[in-house]
């Protein structure tokens, strides 16, 4: 049986809040974010100590931190973010243990030795206090081989210059995920916001209700749950109306009139209690995302999306074999048909610029650093500028052409001599990883095949 592998997916919603309720909201996340500093400090110090042997992710009988004993924190949300921060160190050793494979592969040093400092980084035994045993073929024959003090000395330096060339996580812009001991969704029939999230705070036994705005896009997903499988556990009155009738009634702030309690599935019970042939399951959990200047704070809806995947992989009909892009500036996509998309990029790009860059002569000439409030404010705006565009380009050829194979020159977006060399830059970096991304989707959304090649 093939292995479940989750595809997650975050859908933002908005949530307007009152002072106060923005308050308690902004506590919790602050709170949880300085206690994640300290958690990756307690995380990184048992892991030095216990031989390097992994992080504690998830508690145990006789379970506790400092800043449970002092109420700091309580005990549930202290757990979560554990979890969370014991994910994020285990992805930034396995990036350091792929930095090390390559320092060892890249060198010239005898296969043998090779093999036995691959076993160790696989192993995670470069600081065992233990010997170091592995299976070796010698002379043709299997042997238990013990290895070496030089060559275990040798992996303790790899590994070590492996760890100074990444950057250890700061948390310091922590977001917060809670799962279902921290929230649950619910809809209501008589408020003006027909869903709303009830979120643990700091408090013993207190909860903070808060109205979830949801967009299209999250409720049309929901709508089609007879195709795909539900987002959601619903208890319904009578049969259910057009999905299209349900996202009309939300997108105008009433609640669908067949649900009467909706809440997130969890991991555990998801498919024993709602059984769907996609076998989708979303976790009940979602992320608090708090703006930058600490005066909004959105919401995001965590969702396991490989069922729906799997449904539209299954049922995608491609209509033509091969569909060719070029990459432009001028035009953000060239299809092998003559077809050009984008065609007003370089003149928003060229506002964009004008902004930019009287923004930096400015405080160039008061002696300040470019970079400011203002100034960034601006590059995001541009950045979520272009990540819808080139999103709405491709999904829309998708939608169109439906290719079995999307063929992409491997060429960076042209510099353009109308644009400095600080918005060029921007937009090369940031367009093509962005172009880069959204193709990847497509690829696991509906099995897409997508090429590179090199210019002829």
């Amino acid at each position: 049986m093939a292995k479940h592998t989750p595809e997650y997916r975050t859908d933002v919603l908005s949530c307007p809040l009152n002072a106060g309720k923005l308050n308690q909201l902004r506590d919790v996340v602050l709170t949880m974010r300085r206690i994640a500093k300290r958690e990756a400090s307690h995380q990184w110090t048992r892991f030095y100590q216990n031989k390097w042997e992994g992080f504690e992710q998830q508690a145990k009988a006789g379970w506790t931190r400092p800043w449970v004993e002092d109420n700091t924190l309580r005990p549930g949300l202290a757990q979560m973010v554990m979890g969370q921060v014991a994910a994020s160190l285990k992805g930034h050793m396995g990036i350091v243990q792929n930095s090390f494979a390559v320092l060892v592969q890249g060198s010239t040093i005898p296969d043998t030795i090779r093999h036995q400092l691959h076993f160790i980084n696989r192993q995670k035994a470069w600081f065992w206090g233990c010997p170091v045993q592995l299976k070796q073929t010698v002379n043709g024959k299997s042997q238990t081989v013990i290895v070496g003090d030089e060559v275990r000395a040798l992996a303790r330096h790899l590994i070590r210059r492996a760890l100074s060339q990444h950057r250890k996580p700061h948390f310091k812009n922590f977001q917060p995920q809670l799962d279902q001991r921290g929230c649950l969704i619910q809809s209501s029939h008589t408020a003006k916001h027909p869903y709303w999230l009830s979120v643990a705070t700091l408090q013993k036994g207190k909860r903070l209700s808060v109205p979830l705005e949801m967009h299209k896009a999250f409720l049309d997903r929901n709508a089609q749950s007879t195709v795909y499988g539900s987002l959601f556990e619903i208890e319904q009155k009578g049969p259910p109306p057009q999905g299209r009738e349900n996202v009309t009634r939300a997108m105008q702030g009433q609640a669908p009139s067949f649900i009467a309690h909706m809440r997130l599935l969890d991991d555990k019970h998801s498919v024993e209690r709602n059984p769907h042939p996609s076998g989708l399951a979303v976790p009940n959990t979602v992320r608090l995302l708090l703006a930058n200047d600490h005066r909004s704070v959105q919401i995001g809806v965590v969702s396991d999306m490989s069922g729906v995947f799997e449904h539209q992989v299954a049922t995608y009909q491609p209509l033509r074999k091969e569909l060719s892009l070029d990459l432009g500036l001028c035009s953000v996509l060239a299809t092998d048909d003559g077809e050009l998309h984008g065609q007003r990029w370089l003149q928003t790009l060229t506002q964009f610029d004008k902004l930019l860059t009287g923004i930096a002569r400015h405080r160039q000439r008061l002696g300040l650093p470019v970079s400011s409030e203002r100034y960034r404010f601006h590059v995001n705006r541009m950045r979520g500028w272009l990540k819808t565009e080139i999103h709405r380009i491709v999904n829309a050829l998708v939608e169109r052409k439906k290719p079995e194979v999307i063929v992409v020159e491997r060429l960076d977006f042209f510099k353009n001599p109308k644009l400095s060399k600080r918005l060029n830059r921007l937009v090369s970096n940031f367009g093509k990883a962005i172009l880069t991304r959204k193709l990847a989707e497509i690829e696991k959304q509906f099995g897409i095949a997508v090429q590179y090649r090199f210019a002829a």
